[in-house]
Order: C-alpha cells, then structure tokens, then sequence
C-alpha cells in the first residue's frame, strides 16, 4: 500500500510529513542536494515512524482500579502511567489498541496520546527548521521517490524475466557464435565509460551544492559544463559516430530513461550558480582573484560580454554601498499615533551621539566613514585588478584567464602569472572531487574539455576606454552618495577641533590605504574639505550666535536687576570701594589647589581693571568666548596646499560672521541704552552700566584681537563702541549736573559761613568729585581727567545760568566766596573765559558789600581753603601744575619750604596754627552720641 505525502500548512510555514514507509535511503539517492542539509533528517523521521495508529475502533471497558468514570484512582495513577509507559516505550508497533484500551484507562491512553502529538508537533518544528528554503526540492524529490519506485518495480521484474529467459537461450547462442574476446573487451569498456558518465552526471548536483557553498562559483560552472558535455555524450543517437553506444548495443535514452531526469535535476543549477555568484559580488571583502572567477563564471554560463559582467559587478557593489549607508542611518518610527490605512509620519535619523562622549562619537564617525571608503575604494581597485590592461602591455587578469582556458595544456606559457583559485582545467577539477578514482575511466575528449571562448570577438574583451568611463561614472555617484552621508555624520561632531581631527585622519587614510589613483584621491579630498567646510562654518554661526543670544539676555538680566536702583544703593555699581578690599585669600586647605589660586588671581585682575561682577560677568564671557574662537583657528594649521586653500575659504566665510557678531553687539547695546528722550525710562545706574559695557567693549584689547576681525571692522567696532560710551556719559553728564545744581540751590538758603564756601557748594563740589570715582574710570586716568573738567564745565555754566531764576549769587560775601573758589577751581582747569566773569561778578558784589575796592576775600584764604579741601575735590582739580622754573634749585626741587608738595598734596600744605574747619556741615548728630560732636555742629 502507498502513503502519499501529506503537506500542513500552518501559519508560520508548510510543513511536510514523510510517510514512514519510504526509506531515508532512497530519498537521498533520488534527490541529493546537500549531504550536510538532508542527512539530519532521520531523526525527525523515525520519530514520525514511533506514532501509534490510533485509527482503529477503540472498545472500553471499566477498569475496577477506577471510580466507574473512566479516570483512575488516586493510588494506581502513578502506577498505571509507568506501566503505561514502559509497555508503550518498549514496543510500540505491536500494542493492540483493543488491549490498550483494556488495560488502562481513557485519561492514561489520552494522556498519552497528548504526549505523542507534542513529540511530533517537536520533531516537526525541528524538521521545518531544518528542511528551511528547500523544501520545495524535498517535495520534488518525494515526486520523484514514487515515480524511481514504481521504474524499480518494473526493473526488478525485468531482471526476474531476464533471469529465467538466458539461461535458456544461452547454450544455443554460444554454440553458433563464434567468440570475440576484442569486441567483448571493447563493450567492457565501452559499459565501464557509460557507467563512468552516469556516475558524473548522477553525482554532479552534490559536488556543485558542495562547491556554492565554499563559494567556488566558477569550478561550479565549470562542473556543470562538463556534466552537459557528458549528458550530450550519453543522448547521441548518431549510427554512423565510432564513439556511440548504439554501435554497442546500448540505447540510453530507452534503456536508462534516469539520465534525462538527472540532467533535468541538473540543468536547474544553472540560475542558482549564476543567481548566488551575482549576489557574492556584493561582498566587499572579496579578493580580486574571487571576483575574477565570479565574473567569469557569468561570461561562461550566461555568455554575457565583459563589459556587461563589469555593468553587473558595479549595479551590485551600488546596491552593497546602499546597504551600508542605510545600517547606518536606521529611521525610528515618530511616536505619533496614526490611523489605520495612514500613512506612517516622515521617519527621523536615529542618533545617539548626544548621549556618548567625545571620542567615542569621534570613534564612530571615523569606523562609519572607513567601512564607506573601503567600499568605494575597494570596488574600483578590483574593477582595475580584473579589467585592466597592465602598463608593460600584459593583457587583464581576465582575459589571461581566458587565454589559459583556450591555450594548449601541454603549453606552460601563461600558468606562472595566474593565481591558483582562476588556474582550473577539467583534470583538476575532477581529481578535486571526493569520487575521482571512478572518474579515470572517462574519455580523453571529456577529460581535456574546456569552455569554448571566441578570443577575438568583442564579447571577450574590454575597451579600456568604456572601463575608464564606466569607473569614472560610478565613482561619481557614490561620491556624491558618500557626500551627503558624509555631511550628516558630520553633524554629530560639535566642536571645530573634532572635525579637524577626522579630516586630518581621512586625508591620512587616503594617502595610505585608499588604492585610488591620484585624480580619485583628489576628488575625494575635495568632498572631504568640501563637507568640513560647510561642518566648520555651521559650527561657528551656531557659536556666535549662542553667544549673541547669551550676551543679549545677560545685558537684559543686568538691566532689570539694576531698574529701580540709586548709584548709592547699589553696592555692583562702587567701584571705589572695592579697589581697597583685598580679595579672600586660599586658605591652607585650598594650597594644593591650583583652581584656587587661578580664581584669586582672577579677583586680583578684576580688581585692577576696576570692573563690577555685572559687568566682569558680560565682559569675560565675551572675552573667553573669543579666547576659544582664537583656539580653534590656531589648531587649524596648514600642513599642505589643500589646507591652506581650505583655512582661506574658512577665513572667507569666518569674517563676516564674526563681523556681524560685532555688529549685533552694538545693535543690543544701542537698543539697550534707548533715546536720549527717554531718560525718563532708565535710571542711573542703567546709564552709567551701559556707558561702562560700551567703553569695556571698546578698550578690550585681548576681546577684538580673539575675535579676529579685519582691520576696517575693528576700528568700526571701536568707533560704534565708543559713540555710545560718549553718548551715555553726555546722558550721565547732564544727569548728573541737573541733579546737583538742583540740590545746591535747595540747600544754598540754609548755610551761611562768611570765612568760606559755602557748605552747600562744597556738598555739590563733593557729590560731583563722588559721581566722577563711582563712574569708574581709574584705570584711564586721561579720560577721567577730561570728563571731570568737562564736569566741572558743565556744572559752572549750568551753575551760572540758573543764577537769576534762584537768585544767586547774592551781594553777601558767602556769594562772594563761591564766585573765588569756583573761580579758582575755573582758573586750575584753564577756563579763562569762566574765571574772567567769575571775575567781573566778584568785582560788582565786592562794590556792593564796600564802598572800596577792595575785596573781603583775598586769593591767599582761597588757596590755603583749597588746600584743606583739595583731598575731596581731587578729579575736579586735575593734574598738579608744574613749578615755576625761577623757584627751582640746581637739583630742580623748590627752593622754599612752603612751595613743597607731598605726593596727595599736590596744591600745597595746609597751614598747621590755623584751627580746622570742616569743608561740609555734618548731620546733626543724636543725643546718644552727645559727647562726640563735631565742629560748628556742638554749638547748634
């Protein structure tokens, strides 16, 4: 009886259950496709063997072991199931269902049956696993299994037919026939040689699967070939041909119908050699000899011309470089939720490089862009090594191949200069394969066959100059592919010094290892210098745009913390104060640290630069800011033309970032400062915070040369820097002068003090010497010098103008003791024009107060009162005048004690017998402190 073959197909894949009948035997000589592959299968099939048929009618009976429910009782369940199983275990063909079903109950058989199925479902699960993509041929093979059983039926009864027929007719066919041992030797042979070429053909499909899967694709070619040439061999039914196995009483094709099925099994090799040797070009790790065989193995079996086989390797090595670039930018799903039958929102480049260090990102970029170069690289190297011809006017390593395969094999012309994987011959492939003792009786037209090539046609050789085109496309485009690849791996390195290192490290790369030629490993610098630039470029608008964006919200922050805010008030705006106050120093703890120590001498710099932590914090941000970008460009040092070209371009595209940088600087201290009409809007310290940012930004020295700007720009910056430094200062300036000629004429009523100034001028004198120290200018003492005598300036004549709407001066001599100090102070500060009305003024009160000329003030008591004062007047005094010459010794000092100064005392030493009088009146002090008055202040 025949059990077809049953196919289940399940949801994962089909699977094909064997009938345990057919031998494993047969199924493998029928069908022999991989010894390695098939030869696993006998275990899944004697496990389906192992199955019990169940089919048959099952009678039950009640077992006095159960509780009359078909299931056993507690005590002879454990007992039941281990005879159940060692009866079933030990022979399981000869168990009798009936007898089965009588002595153990229907849980233990079902329990048992559960068992069974999960051993198959097992076993078919291994055997899919096994079975894998070729099941289809193990189908083909079971076709054929019925089809050689039912030819080796009829077989055997032939030979049974034959076995009692000969004996019969052989003693009368030896008694009339007179014996021929040659010819009897030569049909001898002529078996030995058909069995000799069935032999070949039946075992060709093993050696070739044996051969693709060692990736020997042209013996494999070359195998099936030969087992054509020995097919044809054995189907000739030419009479008149001395070599044909008619003229031997042999008909194949009648007598040995398996030849053809096996040349069919045969001829199906033919796409799967050329399908998976087109499939290995794609490897890029392959050696130019391997590719060489594979591309012959196309030439050969497809007749495809050469340059066709070049098209073929090239659109494969395209569709590996592909592959590559898409590993490396695997797209991630947007987390979007969509609708069923929409379309998947647009997928985003996955990227890690955030979350990993510097040099492991520096790592990765470099590993991405060599696996690209040696694929690029690597593919126009083997095109070269195979197609191309060699300068001494030897021909390409394929077309020597092909000239070996035509050339005589007693000739040992050619053989030194071929590898050993392309020297092949019909005797060396078969003495290769593990049967190749039965392959001696083969005949010498088989055994010397080989390919036939047409040298001279068109087909069979390569125009250098199609080679040097094709090439020279290819490379183009996957130029441009690794271009823009290249471009957004760049991305991911943040700082100029990283990419420089992977340039310097590609150019290294290319110089050595690369194998292009000197126009392809320019072409390649080029797109390598090319994307470095556009990465440099981005990098430094991305940087100088951060710290735009940080400047403008750092002057913003520093603006509102001072609205609101006297000059007085706001301990950030003295700068005075804190020129005396030592910064802490690094206790003994801190001694070994050297951050403390570069922190303390960072407080000492800040304190000789006379900068306030609001403004230290705007200025040194952009200083270091600067100090990095000076960095980078230093590390970019020009070893070559090629870089020296590239840091000129970087330089073109760096100076008008970094001039617009300089530009918004001023554009935000502008906006920031405002209209001179809005005054009202900005207070004091605003003013004065702006006026010292903009005066900072313009004396910087160390912040314009970092910032490397060109020589026109600096100066603009400058010019721009300090217009608005001027221009505040006039704002603080007239500011300032408003405000205390308004207190001086509010306080000038309540002080009267005939033997001197007044206490009022002198708080204004005081409060304007005060504003000019809290501006903050002792580190330009020549500036400072210059706005206090414009001060001053500015004071006086405000000071003048407003004199007829308050009434001053009056003809009184404290008026006439304010118009000779100020005159003094005017006459110091070389305001000729000011002391000469100061002068006529005091002439008119002096003619009102005394009918004589006489004025009740003399320019002694003025300058001994200067003197007294002249420690809290300093800016407005000015620089100390030079002495006379005519009071000058031989060694150039003054020649009378009373014309010496000390070096604070500029404008002589006050006379010691006078008594001391205070410049100013003092607050009136509590009754606390009643025993500590002060000068005029105890008599009130």
């Amino acid at each position: 009886m025949e059990w077809p073959l049953r196919l289940c197909r399940t949801a994962n894949a089909d699977v094909l259950f064997i009938p345990c009948h057919v031998q494993l035997q047969d199924l493998v000589m029928a069908r022999r496709p991989s010894a390695t592959s098939i030869g696993s299968l006998a275990s899944p099939a004697a496990s389906l063997k192992a199955l019990p048929n169940l089919s048959q009618p099952v009678t039950l009976s009640v077992d006095p072991r159960t509780n009359g429910q078909g299931y056993p009782s507690p005590r002879s369940a454990a007992h039941s199931s281990r005879s159940l199983l060692g009866t079933l275990e030990n022979n399981v063909d000869d168990v009798d269902p009936d007898e089965l079903f009588t002595r153990h109950t229907v849980a233990e058989v079902k329990w048992y049956q559960q068992r069974l199925r999960a051993d198959a479902e097992a076993k078919q699960e291994e055997l899919r696993l096994m079975v894998g993509e070729r099941y289809r041929d193990l189908l083909q093979a079971s076709t054929s299994i019925i089809s050689i059983s039912r030819s080796s039926q009829r077989v055997v009864e032939a030979l049974e037919e034959m076995k009692t027929k000969i004996p019969e007719s052989e003693q009368a066919v030896t008694s009339n026939r007179p014996s021929l041992p040659k010819k009897d030797d030569d049909q001898l042979q002529a078996l030995q040689s058909l069995a000799t070429h069935m032999k070949l053909l039946l075992d060709a499909p093993e050696h070739i699967w044996r051969l693709l899967e060692r990736k020997k694709f042209f013996q494999a070619a070359w195998l099936f070939l030969l087992a054509r040439v020995v097919h044809r061999a054995l189907v000739r039914t030419d009479t008149d041909d001395e070599d044909s196995w008619i003229q031997y009483g042999v008909n194949v094709q009648e007598q040995f119908p398996l030849v053809q099925r096996q040349w069919d099994t045969v001829a199906q090799f033919r796409s799967q050699i050329t399908h998976k040797a087109t499939l290995s070009l794609r490897e890029n790790q392959s050696s130019s000899e391997d590719v060489c065989a594979t591309l012959l193995t196309l030439h050969l079996l497809d007749s495809r011309p050469l340059a066709e086989t070049l098209s073929t390797f090239l659109a494969q090595r395209t569709r590996a470089l592909q592959t590559i670039l898409a590993a490396y930018q695997t797209p991630v799903q947007s987390s979007s939720k969509q609708g069923n039958g929409h379309a998947p929102g647009a997928p985003k480049l996955k990227s890690d490089a955030a979350s990993k260090p510097a040099k492991a990102v520096v790592r990765d970029v470099r590993q991405k862009m060599r696996t690209v170069l040696e694929a690029v690289s690597g593919t126009v190297t083997t095109a070269r090594d195979v197609f191309q011809a060699q300068d001494n006017g030897k021909p390409s390593l394929i077309s020597c191949v092909l000239g070996h395969i035509q050339s005589d094999p007693r000739s040992p012309s050619g053989v030194e200069i071929l590898p050993t994987e392309l020297f092949l011959t019909t005797q060396h492939l078969l003495s290769s394969l593990p049967s190749s003792t039965h392959f001696l009786s083969l005949p010498p037209n088989i055994k010397s066959y080989k390919p036939y090539v047409d040298l001279s046609s068109p087909s069979s050789t390569m125009n250098q100059a199609h080679l040097n085109h094709s090439l020279g496309k290819w490379f183009q485009k996957a130029l441009e592919h690794y271009q823009t690849v290249m471009e957004a791996w760049m991305a991911d390195l943040h700082t100029i010094r990283e990419v420089w290192k992977v340039r310097i490290w590609l150019r290294k790369w290319l110089d050595g290892s690369s194998g292009l030629d000197r126009l392809e490993n320019g072409q390649m610098k080029s797109a390598c210098d090319a994307v470095c630039l556009k990465r440099i470029t981005a990098l430094w608008k991305a940087s100088f745009g951060k710290a735009q964006e940080d400047f403008r919200e750092r002057l913003a922050t520093a603006l509102a913390t001072l609205k609101g805010s006297s000059e007085s008030s706001h301990p950030v705006l003295t700068g005075v104060d804190r020129i005396y106050e030592s910064p802490p120093i690094p206790g003994p703890s801190e001694s070994s640290d050297l951050t403390a120590f570069l922190k303390y001498k960072s407080a000492l710099q800040r304190q000789v630069a006379d900068r306030t932590p609001l403004l230290d914090e705007l200025v040194t941000g952009l200083e270091t800011f600067g100090a990095n970008m000076q960095g980078t460009r230093k590390g970019m040092k020009a070893n070559d033309d090629d870089t020296l070209k590239l840091i000129q371009l970087l330089m073109e595209e760096y100076h008008p970032t970094v001039e617009s940088f300089c530009n918004s600087l001023v554009d935000n201290l502008a906006s920031a400062c405002g209209e001179p009409a809005d005054d009202s809007a900005f207070t004091l310290p605003q003013i004065m915070f702006v006026g010292r940012l903009a005066d900072e930004l313009s004396t910087s020295a160390p912040l314009v040369a970092s910032l490397g700007c060109r020589t026109e720009a600096s100066q603009n910056f400058r010019e721009r820097t300090r217009k608005i430094h001027n221009g505040m200062i006039d704002r603080w300036k007239t500011w300032i002068v408003s405000d205390i000629v308004h207190r001086f004429h509010e306080d000038g009523s309540a002080s009267f003090s005939p033997s001197e100034p007044s206490s009022a001028l002198m708080q204004a004198l005081f409060s304007l010497s005060t504003a000019i120290l809290n501006l903050g200018m002792s580190h330009q003492p020549e500036a400072r010098d210059r706005l206090a005598g414009e001060c001053l300036r500015a004071f006086v004549l405000r000071l003048r103008e407003s004199s007829q709407e308050h009434g001053w001066p009056s003809e009184r001599v404290q008026s006439l003791w304010d118009l000779s100090f100020l005159s003094k102070l005017a006459a110091l500060r070389g305001f000729a024009d000011i002391a000469a009305s100061f002068k006529t003024k005091k002439n008119q009160i002096s003619k009102a107060i005394h009918t004589s000329h006489k004025s009740p003030v003399t320019d002694e008591e003025v300058s001994e009162y200067l003197s007294r004062s002249q420690l809290l007047l300093t800016p407005l005094l000015g620089p100390p005048l030079p002495c006379p010459p005519h009071l000058l010794d031989a060694k150039g000092k003054g020649r009378d004690k009373a014309e010496k100064s000390t070096p604070l005392l500029h404008h002589g030493v006050p006379t010691a017998d006078q008594p001391f009088r205070l410049p100013m009146d003092v607050v009136k002090p509590s009754a606390r402190f009643g025993l500590l008055l002060v000068g005029s202040t105890a008599q009130r």
